[in-house]
């Protein structure tokens, strides 16, 4: 360890507090169990959303805590996985108790409870080296307690714990954000592919006015939008480059694993060892189907913004080129990602070996709905758009976040940063 601030004290992770495990009453006795007594599981820890577990699935009888090893954990108590998944950890907000799997500690009076919890969570990799076990990982309650670290006085203790509690804060407030953008994103999408917008940029409303609908084979459509087969909207289907790839070269290729979220990615790119035609590089706007992978990844579809100057794709992704009087490819690749529209492609699948394949021509069978205007097209992925940037800027300080809370668990609990005594809570936020 490096050299600890003065008055930070050298301890183990059994000076925090009593150590002690669970156990599991016999499933066999029916009066054991469905009692009042919270009784957690690792699995259910793993779980857990937040650093507090409040509840729990299960629940012991007063007979069933007294017939096995487990120990009635007081409020405030840390519950740690020791078996299987290990350093799981989460502080007890009722008095609980856990099964087998576990290694809990009792604070004592030189130990905050939410400054323990953060000290053992980043111990996570220390029980790994010192597990054991060939079915599933395990660390004993004795090699658990010798762990060892550093412990502030406590009124520091309280200090750090605080910052990186309103760093976790953060955090969760912008993953619910994240959760409700995500969640209006789908919902809007949904009502633009299937109800578009009127001469006003309104959303139509079937309800209010049906005369505006129509019925149509995949079901009923805005009255000005074309439903046909989507040969009719795409004037050609290229297949991309078969060739021999590697880690390096001048040339990427875009392979499946680069197409999520109906973009293209530049993540762990794969390069090209022999030329490629100029008429296989990729234009900004072109859109990417995946052909042949296994059922839930073939369909996969992207476009590409041009990212990089110069890329092309493989061979068992298919570029689909629209007719651009009849389709945006924009408007082209949120049809291509819908929910409905994804299910009704995959009937086009056929078995390959270990594989499932949708040919282009099976897919141009496929009927799409379209709006005939092609500027009611550019506003609905317009819309579509803005909402999938305000996605991606959230997603952005989300991964913000969690790296400045990974720096400061870091300095905070090494003691390379000190949080001045006179720091007030609110002045965290």
């Amino acid at each position: 360890m490096t050299e600890a601030p003065i008055r930070w004290e050298e301890v183990t992770v059994g000076d925090f507090g009593e150590v002690v495990g669970g156990g599991t009453p016999s499933r066999a006795n029916p009066s054991y169990w469905n009692g009042l007594v919270p009784w957690t599981t690792p699995a259910e820890i793993t779980a857990l959303a937040e650093k507090h577990i409040r509840d729990t699935r299960e629940k012991l009888t007063p007979e069933g805590l007294a017939a096995s090893a487990a120990q009635l954990l007081p409020v405030g108590s840390l519950v740690v996985t020791t078996r299987a998944t290990l350093g799981k950890v989460a502080i007890a907000s009722v008095a609980l108790t856990t099964n087998q799997g576990f290694k809990n500690i009792i604070p004592n009076d030189r130990t905050d409870s939410l400054f323990a919890y953060y000290r053992v969570e980043a111990l996570r990799s220390e029980m790994e080296r010192l597990a054991s076990g060939t079915t599933f990982l395990e660390i004993s309650k004795a090699d658990f307690c010798r762990i060892r670290t550093r412990r502030p006085p406590f009124t520091e203790q309280v200090r750090i714990a605080a910052v990186l509690d309103t760093a976790d804060e953060s955090i969760a407030a912008t993953e619910t954000m994240m959760t409700k953008l995500m969640r209006l994103r789908t919902g809007l999408l949904q009502d633009l592919l299937t109800r578009g917008l009127d001469e006003n940029g309104e959303v139509r409303d079937p309800v209010t006015h049906p005369e505006q609908f129509t019925d149509s084979e995949i079901g009923i459509v805005p009255k000005d939008w074309h439903v046909r087969p989507l040969s009719y909207f795409i004037s050609s289907a290229e297949y991309g480059i078969s060739t021999s790839l590697s880690s390096e070269g001048t040339l990427p290729v875009l392979r499946m694993n680069n197409l999520a979220g109906g973009e293209a990615s530049l993540a762990d790119l794969k390069y090209a060892t022999l030329e490629v035609p100029e008429a296989l590089l990729l234009q900004d706007g072109d859109v990417l189907f995946n052909r042949t992978n296994s059922f839930e990844h073939v369909g996969r579809t992207g476009i590409w913004r041009g990212q990089i100057q110069r890329a092309t794709f493989a061979s068992y992704l298919v570029r689909l080129n629209p007719v651009p009087t009849r389709l945006t490819s924009e408007f082209l690749n949120l049809v291509l990602n819908s929910r409905e529209v994804q299910r009704r492609m995959r009937r086009f699948a056929t078995p390959a070996v270990q594989q499932v394949n949708i040919s282009p021509s099976s897919l141009q069978r496929m009927h799409i709905a379209v709006p005939e205007r092609i500027e009611e097209q550019e506003q609905i992925a317009a819309r579509a758009l803005s909402m999938r940037d305000s996605v991606v800027s959230h997603t952005r300080e989300l991964h913000k976040l969690r790296s400045l809370r990974a720096g400061l668990m870091s300095d905070l609990l090494q003691g390379r940063v000190r949080v001045p005594e006179d720091l007030k809570s609110e002045a965290l936020a």
